[in-house]
């Protein structure tokens, strides 16, 4: 059904050059549509107006649509609600974490290693040490300038661990780091209630340092991946088989390919990618 509507358009195109048909006066097919990128678009983004553009048309003929990024995001939350005003909610958008490892997530254990000493319910109640010079803080651009990172240094002045902070001050992200070569080892994810969810390590190599393991500390049990992707694909695999309704999956920009057209396609599910600029 849809290669003959998409035969159809081309055609109908080709034979009338002078008309310029808009997504309005098309008839879309019934099916639902996904729209994939990494992060939550930004308001001003040119990706954001060619997505108001082509969701708008979608709405209003009741179509299923879908914004579905891949990136892990401490402040997700505030970007979905921010880019939801701007669409109109005129679409659901969904973030891999926040919606799909996090409410399946258990707990490896609580974190407890604060580079300050203690906990808080919000880092930006905390008090930073002033002359610490193995500390280092760097806030949001924002208002009220929350903390996003707070850096401990050694004696040597090498970079050894990161704390990453939303912007309501609670701990999210913690990433470890080789001293006398700043290469990445681990990587923590940290759920709202402080509890590991999830742990990336890396080989800790300074030229190449591809993810060794992820290790997703599930309520049902540890489910380890070799690769990042590998989360990313389960997640779109799930929604494509989710019910039996035809899809249309499209990527919007060329760094979510790999994830999309790499996994299995069912018969009811449509693949595309959209090319906002020329390559």
């Amino acid at each position: 059904m849809f290669q003959n509507w998409m035969k159809k358009k081309v055609e109908h195109t080709l034979d009338q050059p002078e008309q310029h048909e808009t997504m309005t006066s098309v008839d879309m097919p019934d099916m639902d549509y996904y729209f994939i990128m990494g992060d939550v678009p930004k308001q001003d983004e040119r990706l954001t107006k060619s997505l108001k553009a082509r969701l708008k048309p979608l709405a209003d003929k009741h179509k299923r649509n879908a914004i579905l990024t891949l990136n892990y995001d401490a402040n997700v939350k505030e970007h979905i609600h921010s880019l939801e005003e701007t669409l109109l909610h005129q679409v659901d958008i969904l973030n891999v974490f926040e919606h799909y490892i996090l409410p399946e997530s258990g707990s490896k254990r609580r974190y407890s290693e604060f580079i300050i000493g203690t906990s808080f319910q919000s880092i930006n109640e905390a008090v930073m040490p002033v002359e610490e010079s193995t500390v280092q803080v760097t806030r949001y651009e924002l208002p009220s300038s929350p903390i996003c990172y707070i850096d401990q240094y050694n004696e040597e002045q090498q970079l050894v661990k990161r704390e990453e902070y939303n912007w309501q001050g609670v701990l999210c992200r913690v990433q470890s780091f080789v001293p006398h070569t700043g290469a990445l080892y681990l990587e923590e994810l940290i759920n709202d209630d402080g509890n590991i969810y999830m742990e990336i390590i890396y080989p800790g190599d300074t030229k190449k340092n591809p993810v060794r393991h992820i290790n997703w500390y599930k309520k049902t049990g540890i489910q380890t991946f070799t690769k990042k992707t590998d989360i990313k694909q389960r997640w779109l695999s799930s929604i494509q088989t989710q019910n039996d309704r035809l899809k249309l999956m499209i990527t919007e920009d060329r760094d979510q390919d790999r994830h999309l057209f790499k996994i299995d396609q069912p018969e009811t599910t449509y693949y595309a990618a959209f090319v906002h600029d020329a390559h």
